[in-house]
């Protein structure tokens, strides 16, 4: 089997914008018609939950950050010679 390249053309592309134009929509059980050019999106409470989980996790990240720019500030932030290099080497391996 092979494909023809040359004569790929858009006619299928065409006849399914026209008919998504006017086909009923699903919406949380009920259906409905959707005009061109009327988007919309709802979201699950799922969702919500993980904006939720990502604000507390952005949170979390902020204050350990101003913790250490604290310590950095007053100098007293210390970074363990056999941490930096592990990391140094895990790094060069990748």
């Amino acid at each position: 089997m092979s494909i023809d390249r040359v004569n790929i053309s858009n006619r299928g592309i065409g006849r399914s914008q026209a008919t998504q134009q006017t086909e009923p929509a699903l919406d949380a059980g009920n259906d409905r018609t959707v005009q061109p050019g009327t988007d919309s999106v709802a979201l699950a409470s799922n969702g919500a939950e993980m904006n939720r989980l990502a604000e507390t996790v952005e949170s979390s990240q902020r204050q350990r950050l101003d913790k250490v720019r604290a310590q950095l500030k007053s100098g007293v932030y210390r970074v363990s010679a056999k941490d930096l290099a592990k990391k140094l080497i895990e790094s060069n391996r990748k």
